[in-house]
């Protein structure tokens, strides 16, 4: 999940805030910031939306995945280089389950 570390850093650096600042509007300690930019920690669930909620971006554009919807078929893109078997494996049953929904 390599782009979620660069994409984090990124949107923070957009608002001109500094780890530290960022942290504490989040309320999240400024080191798992770093952590999470040099993507040496992936956050949980929770605080990628967290994340996402902030920046008024979705989970997906942080995660680097984008999906497409045209003429009732909707297709998968997933930057897998550096997903764990287990992620992506997550990611395609979380797919699935939206196809199943949507394209029901």
């Amino acid at each position: 999940m390599k782009g979620l570390g660069k994409r984090l850093k990124q949107l923070r650096k957009e608002k001109n805030f500094s780890q530290g600042e960022l942290a504490k509007i989040l309320n999240i300690g400024r080191s798992a910031i770093a952590l999470y930019e040099t993507d040496a920690r992936q956050p949980d669930p929770e605080t990628i939306k967290l994340f996402a909620d902030y920046f008024k971006v979705s989970a997906d554009y942080l995660l680097d995945i984008e999906m497409q919807m045209s003429g009732g078929k909707i297709g998968l893109t997933v930057n897998r280089d550096d997903l764990t078997q287990e992620e992506l494996n997550e990611i395609v049953k979380n797919y699935l389950d939206m196809k199943k929904k949507y394209m029901s």
